[in-house]
């Protein structure tokens, strides 16, 4: 795609103040922010001048620091990345159970609580979350593991980018209790980019612990094997 002059609006500031553009497009922030995009507006903004951009999938601003003749360099500015911020929350109403031992196996998510930012969970393939822009995304989130018997037994879990694991965010834990419920934490930032997917990543040394969701009591409502909540920041 390019530039389309006829939704480039103009709306305050003037010379030597900045002034404060809107603009509306279907395209995704990495092709909005990319060299040379805003050429044609060259004549038109000045440094400094605000663009605040509809695109694709969110929504953020721009900040003009450079013009030439033809050419206009815009940066993305941090401070109001909160208008246009990715968020999502995956997580398993049912139990997530491991076939074999020492094995690494991929969470099937069956909850997808998305926002603006262009985060969702494959439509073909409920172990992906794809991520349509760029960044560096922290990951929590909580699993909630079950043992059913005495025996030592250690869990695995790790993220991966494009089917790939990637190093120091992993988590091993061991639980040897029987009949008993542990809750693991775990957190991740990861950078990626733009048509990026991930997966959760898990494995036992025993099939006897698994991820597990407890159904609800009398008193206190049901648990999920495991959520996971990301944020763009």
């Amino acid at each position: 795609m390019a530039f389309d002059f006829n939704s480039f609006s103009r709306h305050g500031g003037t010379t030597p103040a900045p002034s404060w553009w809107t603009y509306q497009t279907d395209d995704t922030w990495d092709v909005v922010t990319a060299t040379g995009y805003f050429n044609s507006a060259s004549t038109s903004v000045n440094v400094n001048d605000f663009i605040v951009v509809r695109a694709n999938v969110t929504t953020f601003m721009l900040r003009v620091t450079a013009v030439g003749v033809r050419t206009v360099t815009v940066v993305r500015e941090d401070f109001v990345a909160a208008t246009g911020i990715g968020s999502a929350t995956f997580a398993s109403t049912v139990d997530v159970v491991a076939t074999l031992p020492d094995t690494a196996y991929q969470v099937p998510f069956n909850v997808s609580i998305t926002n603006s930012g262009g985060i969702a969970l494959n439509d073909l393939d409920n172990t992906k979350i794809e991520f349509a822009e760029s960044g560096t995304y922290l990951i929590t989130g909580n699993i909630q593991l079950f043992s059913n018997s005495a025996s030592s037994k250690t869990f695995y879990f790790f993220p991966s980018i494009n089917g790939l694991s990637t190093a120091n965010k992993s988590v091993r834990y061991t639980v040897h209790e029987n009949n008993s419920y542990k809750s693991i934490g775990v957190s991740s930032s990861l950078t990626l980019s733009a048509g990026d997917y991930i997966q959760a990543n898990y494995a036992v040394s025993d099939v006897n612990a698994w991820m597990d969701a407890a159904p609800a009591t009398a008193f206190a409502p049901a648990t999920n094997a495991i959520q996971i909540s990301i944020i763009k920041f």
